[in-house]
């Protein structure tokens, strides 16, 4: 079975999603069969089963207990972030099993909107560092992208993206510490950086969408 797992990871706003359909527009175009899996989120191309919506439902119930705002990373304890960091590694390992895999025996592959990095960055940064834990839950070495891309965008792009999406009704309550809690991810992702390989860089500022598209299938395919 190859390891056609491709990872997409970045902070909120960062423009990843997009990206990440393009890509998988422009595979298929090229004859692949390309899946998409959003752990937390809606938009996957494959059902996840029960199990793994029943663990995303509990999920969706921990993180409605943060609080109103866009700043909840900035209060985030460590039970919190404790109790999502348990059940994103059991929705991960049930989707791996269950989905994934099979998907990759039959030689797909699986791009995800979202994965371990992102987990370290959001979940995990308030956790009291340890080392085997880290290794042996979040980045198992038996569901590792064979590549992680991370669209990079600076903070205050971000923020501008930030408030378009709250004033047109996509985010909470507006708050004055949205920058802080942006510049705490970025901080969260750098910190992490050693424990995700390989990484390709995608900088969602200095370069058009299509080129970016382009640069990120061509890094695909040289992997495949």
């Amino acid at each position: 079975m190859k390891n056609n797992i491709i990872a997409f990871e970045g902070i909120d706003g960062s423009g990843k999603t997009t990206i990440t359909n393009m890509v998988k527009k422009q595979l298929e175009k090229k004859g692949h069969k390309v899946e998409l899996i959003s752990e937390l989120g809606d938009h996957s191309t494959v059902f996840l089963g029960r199990k793994a919506i029943k663990y995303r439902n509990k999920f969706k119930e921990l993180i409605g207990t943060r609080g109103s705002g866009w700043n909840w990373i900035l209060r985030f304890d460590k039970d919190q972030s404790l109790k999502e960091l348990k059940v994103i590694i059991k929705l991960r390992k049930e989707i791996y099993k269950n989905v994934t895999k099979p998907l990759l025996k039959k030689g797909v592959i699986v791009i995800y909107d979202r994965f371990s990095w992102s987990t370290l960055a959001y979940q995990h940064s308030k956790v009291v560092y340890n080392k085997k834990y880290t290794e042996k839950f979040i980045t198992n070495k038996t569901i590792k992208p064979v590549i992680n891309f991370f669209v990079k965008c600076n903070e205050y792009t971000l923020l501008k993206r930030a408030e378009d999406r709250y004033e047109s009704g996509k985010l909470g309550c507006a708050d004055p510490t949205v920058l802080l809690e942006i510049t705490t991810l970025i901080k969260n992702f750098e910190r992490y950086q050693h424990f995700i390989k390989p990484i390709v860089i995608v900088n969602d500022e200095k370069k058009d969408l299509n080129k970016n598209v382009r640069t990120v299938v061509k890094e695909i395919e040289s992997v495949l």
